[in-house]
């Protein structure tokens, strides 16, 4: 017998009722949330990526990496993207070398 998609919620699951990704909710011109201390949008955030000055970009991969949920980081840069920038990024010891283990 198939299972009826009439449950109340409390009976669905929490990733029934959570966003498909944190970003659902933010507007394009929002502040990301998780870049302390910068008025940075995600659109501005992605031009930056694509083609901003590399300091720039490197910087904001730092802050990406140390401040932002683990689903938007996969959101803004891809784990080869990551792999390639890492050497030149402007991080704690400790993050860095977290990093480079994950990305072995």
């Amino acid at each position: 017998m198939a299972q009826s998609d009439d449950r109340s919620q409390s009976e669905r699951t929490l990733s029934d009722r959570l966003p498909a990704s944190p970003s659902e909710h933010r507007t394009d011109s929002e502040p990301l949330p998780f870049l302390p201390g910068q008025e940075t949008s995600e659109v501005t955030a992605r031009q930056i990526l694509k083609s901003g000055d590399p300091e720039v970009r490197r910087a904001l991969i730092a802050e990406l990496i140390s401040y932002a949920p683990w689903e938007e980081i996969w959101s803004y840069i891809s784990r080869d993207e990551l792999r390639d920038v890492l050497p030149k990024l402007d991080l704690p010891p400790s993050i860095a070398e977290a990093w480079r283990r994950y990305l072995l």
